[in-house]
């Protein structure tokens, strides 16, 4: 603290009754302490942290996915303020922010999770990096380094191109081409009318996305069953020999299962194309070994898989064989044993049916 200082005169006498006009000073202190200045608190600042600071993802299937936390933190004592999120680097396109990117502001202490996924495209090593541009005064654009590979191995999921439901009926006259279901059993009948069988027809366009020469390492057929009047039941799927129709018939009343006049171009229990085409055989034409077997139950997903799944799309793949796709068999031996599942047709995209193939890649391959 600063001293404050007075000055006083006062008179003295000095030998001989002179007078000498001293001046005095006198120090005065008002207060106590220290006298050494005090420096003044640093304004506040952010600080911006990142965890971890680089992540490997290591060797994905090609169209398989994997995902990585970033935590963004605010060590400072003021607001941090994000004012981009983003990817850069050669591979960049293969990562994408699934979520917490964009701008946001972080309280001092505060924390935010940053989704990362990589999703390899084409075999090989891949790189690119999180980038954070904030208001840290002492950070310049921070990057989260990345990386993966991308294997020889592909992950291919594919929607249906067609499907139908062959109505068992001697003239072949119902269909249901883009309705919202296909049915697979048998009805239970009535007074004056017997039980009547239904199949279900689909197919993948697994020739067009999968290139000649790659092996096939799985193949599963997943679909929903929405509806049912019966307990447990064995669904057989069986490749087709021939080629078949998706019209545009579309059976609305009882939820599909009675079937709609057939239309031009229809599968039905005796065409494979209304009204000019013919099975050689009713209810379709196709291999007698099963392709695959599973027991359906409740409503729910179920997944049709096997060695005999692989080996129909790797005949369509090499060449051997032509893609007809499946038919789907059920208890056929009784009544009562229909089972209704979700078409390509159905609203909810989340249901309709997904056959997904894992491949390996030739040597030096990249996908069409």
């Amino acid at each position: 603290m600063n001293a404050a200082r007075s000055m006083t005169a006062r008179r003295f006498s000095v030998g001989c009754g002179r007078v000498a006009l001293l001046l005095a000073l006198v120090a005065t202190v008002h207060g106590c302490g220290d006298d050494t200045p005090t420096t003044p608190p640093p304004p506040p600042v952010p600080e911006l942290s990142v965890s971890p600071t680089s992540h490997a993802y290591g060797t994905l299937p090609i169209g398989a996915r994997s995902s990585q936390a970033f935590e963004v933190r605010n060590d400072g004592t003021a607001e941090l303020i994000v004012t981009a999120t983003a990817l850069s680097g050669t591979n960049a396109d293969e990562f994408e922010i699934a979520s917490g990117g964009g701008n946001f502001t972080l309280a001092p202490d505060s924390t935010r999770e940053v989704i990362v996924r990589f999703e390899p495209l084409t075999p090989g090593m891949k790189s690119a990096a999180l980038r954070f541009i904030t208001s840290d005064p002492d950070a310049a654009p921070v990057d989260a380094a990345l990386s993966g590979i991308g294997g020889n191995q592909v992950v291919l999921t594919l929607d249906a191109i067609k499907d139908n439901t062959l109505y068992e009926d001697p003239t072949g006259a119902l269909s249901n081409g883009v309705g919202s279901s296909i049915f697979v059993g048998r009805t239970a009948g009535g007074v004056g009318f017997p039980p009547r069988t239904r199949r279900a027809v689909l197919a993948f366009p697994v020739e067009d996305l999968v290139p000649t020469g790659t092996t096939i390492d799985s193949v599963a057929l997943r679909l929903h069953m929405s509806q049912t009047a019966t307990g447990m039941q064995t669904i057989v799927m069986h490749r087709l020999r021939f080629g078949w129709g998706e019209g545009t018939s579309n059976s609305l009343a009882g939820g599909g299962g009675g079937g709609a006049p057939s239309q031009r171009g229809d599968a039905t229990w005796l065409h494979r194309f209304y009204p000019d085409s013919l099975w050689q055989n009713d209810g379709s034409d196709y291999d007698n070994f099963p392709s695959a077997t599973i027991v359906v139950e409740a409503p729910g997903f179920y997944t049709w898989s096997g060695a005999g799944l692989r080996a129909d799309v790797q005949s369509w793949i090499d060449g051997s064989q032509q893609n007809h796709g499946w038919v789907l068999i059920g208890n056929e031996s009784g009544a009562k044993t229909t089972k209704r599942f979700d078409s390509r047709e159905n609203p909810d995209k989340s249901v309709r049916p997904v056959l997904v193939v894992h491949y390996t890649l030739p040597t030096n391959e990249t996908l069409p």
